[in-house]
Formats: structure tokens, sequence, C-alpha cells
């Protein structure tokens, strides 16, 4: 008798799986044999006028009743890249010798290709796999100096075919560079300082030298000119050394800056440094023991290394990519060329009239620099230091970043007025006042009444460390890790503490419809009331079901139509149904590349940052469906964003404020057969190039640069 439940529940147990395993498997085969992957034939660029119809034919596979095309403006200049080339491991450094392309690779040892014909490069041989080489120096048409981590340096005689190590000098800890000179070879090694090898006999290398360095100076980069070797460090300058004695290179003078020197290279007679946080500084280089400072280019950013390109400066980014300047630089425009190669490029070397760039995981990028324009946006707003949020009230824009708030009329496209306050990141705005919170607890009351005299009205410090604010009336909402604080704001002083309701993490809060809307990171959402006795009471919440749990972060939200919308970090985006507020309801999900973080809405459709995978764009005219519509890769965004006036405004960290044309969903999708579409181009707002997006509600593919609008004849 005691044995007919436990029976029971297996068969239960087991009819369960088994009914798992037929959806499994029919969802399985279904995919697998009724839908094609999607792809996209390459396009023909067409041109026209703002208003002109247009209309073009698409071909591939992969098409369906799902099918959406989008034109997204080409804010990255993407079109400039004509080739790829996926190369396992990481390209650490290239050279180019004669036709043939050598690409020292962190995990893969050295490989070669024939660039002969540059825009098709072919593999020709990988060798010395076992080596972490992270730089290639020539020493002569054959032989090569190769730093290979802490595996010491080795002298390779690069034949047809391989390359064959000849000679070895070990050294226990890393080496990260070395440049070869008169028969003497000057190599990195990281805190180790300088070392010096007489390579004069390649079959026997001789260590003659060592240069000492401070404990915290380790060399970031090399450089030779004439008989002076410049070493760039981390302690914050470059050491100038006079090699008359090449085994014991004489200190003659430093470069004092105030940060950690990432590059430099000597062009057209000149030094240029790349320094941490300030951008690139360029020097005369008449006397190279007296280098003189002439000026400082400002990027935007975080550069990393600086090349040559016949008349043009090349600037690498850690985050935006790739800069083009045109020499010289007093005639330079204020809108340098941009180019976002999808990865911070590390490795480089001009072949024929094409950059190639390598890009850790992503193997190598073929670049036509003289197709790099200025970035296409519809404004650009740079501000001190790292942004992290903005509001918008009318023609204003606030914005907090690292140095505090900075106001820009949208208008007159500049900062009126700044207010420096450290260490805030978010921001609300009622009437006339602006409430700004900070890392230290502490949150401001900013009287805005005349924008361009911002004035602190009041401060007080919070209980506990914040994470964001949201003002409704007299009521003022804290979120952070302790949970949620509210504050009356009634009185003419500072605010009054209400109650505090304590949670986990929250991390964002919303107040509407009477209502105070909590995202409590891995606890999903809490919907409280304040009653009349001023007190919180939790009214419903939403905890995200397996397995979206194991991915979800509730990051940021907005209630809206009876809907919340929900930043859920790697799970995308969460849409709740909270027209019963004590019962609600997920009713949809949507998978987002990156890590969703912030939002923006705006009638029917909604705005995502993301890190990682930049802003996303999507239509919410039905919450239980949202679409994706279009996604801008920014590489470097924070929470803030604002949708109005069909446009996209997104804090972008050391970028600033960008802002965006919303992309525009085709007026006509004509789907002729699974390889054929006939699509007729809707009208946008603002000439410049823009890029085919096509997607089929599980995979995207976009086309680069197809379309180009010009503005109308006057």
């Amino acid at each position: 008798m005691k044995r007919s439940p436990m029976f029971s529940l297996l068969f239960v147990l087991l009819a369960g799986y088994l009914l798992a395993l037929v959806w499994f498997g029919r969802t399985f085969v279904s995919y697998a044999f009724f839908s094609e992957p999607l792809q996209v034939d390459r396009v023909d660029k067409i041109a026209a006028r703002l208003g002109e119809p247009l209309q073009l034919d698409m071909t591939g596979r992969g098409f369906d009743r799902n099918t959406r095309v989008n034109l997204l403006l080409d804010v990255n200049n993407r079109e400039a890249i004509v080739g790829r080339l996926p190369i396992p491991g990481y390209p650490a450094d290239m050279h180019l010798s004669g036709d043939k392309l050598l690409v020292a690779n962190m995990h893969e040892g050295l490989q070669a290709f024939d660039v002969s014909v540059p825009a098709r490069p072919k593999y020709l041989w990988r060798s010395l796999r076992n080596y972490s080489i992270l730089d290639i120096e020539p020493i002569d048409d054959q032989h090569f100096a190769l730093s290979c981590a802490t595996q010491g340096v080795k002298i390779a005689n690069i034949r047809s075919g391989n390359a064959v190590i000849i000679e070895s000098a070990h050294w226990p800890k890393a080496l990260t560079e070395s440049k070869y000179h008169r028969g003497f070879l000057y190599v990195a090694a990281h805190l180790d300082g300088l070392l010096v090898y007489d390579l004069n006999d390649l079959s026997a290398i001789k260590p003659v030298g060592k240069v000492s360095f401070p404990p915290t100076a380790r060399i970031k980069a090399l450089l030779i000119h004439q008989e002076y070797l410049f070493a760039a460090t981390s302690d914050h300058g470059v050491r100038i050394y006079h090699l008359a004695d090449p085994a014991a290179p004489k200190l003659v003078n430093q470069i004092e800056v105030g940060h950690s020197i990432y590059d430099m290279a000597r062009i057209h007679g000149e030094l240029f440094l790349v320094e941490k946080d300030i951008g690139v500084r360029r020097y005369d280089l008449s006397d190279p023991a007296e280098p003189r400072q002439i000026s400082n280019l400002t990027t935007v950013g975080s550069p990393r290394w600086i090349d040559s390109y016949k008349d043009f400066l090349v600037v690498a980014d850690s985050q935006n990519g790739l800069m083009t300047v045109p020499l010289p630089l007093e005639n330079a425009p204020a809108s340098y060329a941009h180019l976002d190669a999808g990865r911070a490029p590390k490795a480089k070397v001009l072949v024929g009239d094409y950059l190639y760039l390598g890009l850790d995981s992503k193997g190598l990028v073929i670049v036509d620099p003289q197709q790099i324009k200025p970035k296409q946006q519809l404004q650009s707003v740079a501000v001190p230091g790292y942004s992290h949020d903005l509001t918008r009230d009318g023609r204003w824009l606030y914005i907090v970043a690292a140095a505090g708030l900075s106001v820009y009329d949208l208008e007159a496209q500049k900062i009126v007025a700044a207010l420096p306050i450290e260490g805030v990141s978010r921001l609300t705005h009622q009437d006339k006042r602006l409430y700004l919170v900070g890392n230290n607890k502490t949150v401001f009351i900013v009287d805005v009444a005349d924008p361009q005299q911002p004035r602190i009205l009041h401060q007080f410090q919070a209980r506990s460390s914040l994470q964001n604010i949201a003002v409704a009336a007299d009521t003022l909402a804290l979120s952070g890790p302790g949970g949620v604080s509210i504050y009356d704001l009634s009185g003419p002083e500072e605010p009054t503490l209400v109650d505090h309701f304590p949670l986990e993490r929250a991390t964002d809060v919303h107040i509407a419809d009477q209502l105070i809307y909590v995202a409590a990171d891995q606890q999903g959402m809490v919907i409280l009331e304040l009653m009349d006795q001023e007190k919180l009471r939790e009214v419903g919440r939403s905890v995200p079901p397996w397995p979206l749990s194991e991915f979800a972060s509730a990051q940021e939200l907005v209630a809206a139509g009876g809907f919340v919308y929900l930043a859920n970090g790697r799970s995308g985006l969460s849409v709740i149904d909270v027209q019963d507020p004590a019962r609600p309801k997920l009713v949809s999900t949507l998978k987002l590349p990156g890590y969703a973080l912030g939002l923006g809405i705006n009638g029917q459709h909604l705005a995502i940052s993301s890190r990682f995978a930049g802003v996303h764009y999507l239509d919410i005219r039905n919450p239980r469906e949202p679409k994706l519509l279009g996604s801008f890769d920014v590489l470097d965004t924070a929470r803030g964003v604002l949708l109005e006036d069909g446009k996209i405004y997104i804090t972008s960290g050391n970028q600033g404020v960008s802002v965006l044309p919303a992309p525009v969903e085709m007026k006509r999708v004509d789907r002729l057969s699974s390889s054929r579409m006939h699509v007729e181009l809707s009208d946008v707002s603002h000439p410049g190039r823009y890029s085919l997006q096509v997607s089929n509600g599980r995979e995207l593919s976009v086309e680069e640069g197809v379309v180009s609008f010009s503005r109308r004849a006057e």
C-alpha cells in the first residue's frame, strides 16, 4: 500500500521526461531540417537624396515570414573594412618582409601569410607553436629576434616554409619587446629593466649589459632614434639613453609626464607619446637628447598605440577602435575619422595601401584607411572623465561624469555650465531641480531654474551606499545594497527619511501610479506601496524562473502601460505584466547580445544600453512579443540612455555622450522566396551612410554602408 504513491510519482516523472524528450526532438528536427541559416549576399550599394523613393532586391537564404529589414546609420564606418582573416590565437605583433606577413601569436607561435595581393592574403605556414611570441624584431632579411614572454629571447631563421631557432637566451621573467641597433639587441624585461645582448655572432648570443629601472617602472615601449634609445615606462615618464657604448646605455634625460606611457612613435621627425587618460603628446626631436614639447592631441577614449599611414596619424583605442588624423596636425579638422573594428586592435602593419589589424581572438581585419571617415552621429558631447548618466529637459541635456555635472545646450551644441561634484553616477530631474547620487552615500539637490548657473540647494547623507534615485511629487526613493529608502520632499529644508525596506541589493527604483518598483538584482522585481502611516509594504514580487535566474541580474526598470520593462543583465529584456500589482506575471523575455544595463522608453519603442554590445532598439507595441529593430555597436557603454524625438541619447563612458538616430524599419518587405526579397526603403531624417540589418528572429546579418542619403537639392 505504501508503494503506490512512490510508483505514481515515478510514473509521472518518467512521463514528463518522455514528453520533454519528444518536444525537444521535434524542436531540434524542425530547426535542423526546416530552417536555413540566415545569409545575405552582397547587396549593390545605392545612393539617393533624402525623400526620394528607393527600392532594392536582396538575395541570400534563410528568409522567412519573420524576416525584418531595418536601416541604421553606419556610426562605426565599418565600410572601411575590406576583408577579414580569422586565425587561431591572439596576434601580438606583425612584421612585413617582402610579400610575406609574419604574425607573432601569443598562443600559436609564428604564422606566415602571402600578401602579394594585399586584399586577399593566403595562409603559408605555422611554426614554433610551443612558444608564446609577444614581439618580432627584424635583424636582417632572414633573421628575427622573438620575445617569448617567460621563454626568453629566440633568434629565428625564417626560411621558405617554416622558422628555425638557431640560438636562445633564457630569462626567468617576462620579456615583452625588443629593438635591434648596430649589432645589439635591447630587450624590455618587464620589471627587471633593460637587457642588452650582443648579436654580432647570431650563433652565440652574448648578454653584455643590464640597465636597472625603479621597482615601479615597467617598460611599456622602446624606440631608437639616431644613437638614442627611448624607454617609455609605467611610472610616468620616458627615459632617454645615449648608445655611444652599446653595452652600457647612459641615461641623459627624462621626459616627465603625469601618467603611464602606453606607446610612442617617431613620425616625420617628431616624437609622439600615448599617455594614459590624457591622449597624445607631441615633441620636437631636433635634439634627441632634449625633446621639446610642441602640443597635445586630445583624443576621445583611452588610446593605446600610435603609428602613421602616408599622410595620416593612426591612433588605436582600447574601447573605441581606430582614429585617423590628417598631417600636418596644425591643419587637422576638429572631427577626426573613426573606425570601430569590433575589438580593440593590438597589432598592426601596413601592407601596400591597406592596414592589417590584429584583434585578439578575432583574428586579422584588413582596412582601407582612406575609407575611414568622421564618426557619423547627430551630436557628440565630450565631458571630463567617464560619463555615467544623463537626463533631458527640453533643450537642456544634463550629464553626470567623473568630474561632476555638465549642462549641454542641444540648440547651441555646446556645454554651457559645469558643476564639479566628485563621485556622482546617477541623476534624475523634476521641475527645475536635479537629484544626484554619488558613491560616497551623498545625495545632491541642484537648482537649475537657470540651467547655465546650476547651484546646490541641499545635500545629505543616505544610510548606505547608493545605486539609483527616483522622484515623483513629494517622494524621493533611493536604492542601494541595503534596500530602498523613502524620503519626504514636502518640507522647505532637506528631505526627511520616512521608511526603509531591506533588500539584499536594490539596483534601481522607479515610482509610478502610487507604487514603487524596485530592481533587486538576482531577486528580480519587487513592488512596494507607501501606506498612509508612512510605512512601506510589499505588494508583489516577480522572481525570474529557472534557468533564467542563473543568468538574470535585474539592473534597471521602467513601468509603462501596465507593464514593467526590466534590463536583466545577461538575460536581456524581461517584460512583466503588473496590471494586478499583487500578482505580477512574467509575460516575455528577449535574449540580447551583451549585458543589459539601462532603459529608455518613448511610446511604442524601447532603447536598452548593453555593456559589450552597445545599444538595442526595440518595438514594444505588443509587450508580450517585443521585437528587436536594430543595434548600434558602441564598445564602451554606461547605463544612461534616453529615447526622445526619434533619437537615442547614450552615455558612452570615455566617449562622453553620443546622439544617434533611431533605426528605421523598412516601409515594405516582400519575401519572394527563402532566397529573395524585394525591399522598399523608408524615409530617413538624416543624411549619411546607412547599413541594412536583416533579422529572422534567430540570427542577425548586417550589410555595412549599403545606402547613402545626401541632402535634398536646394
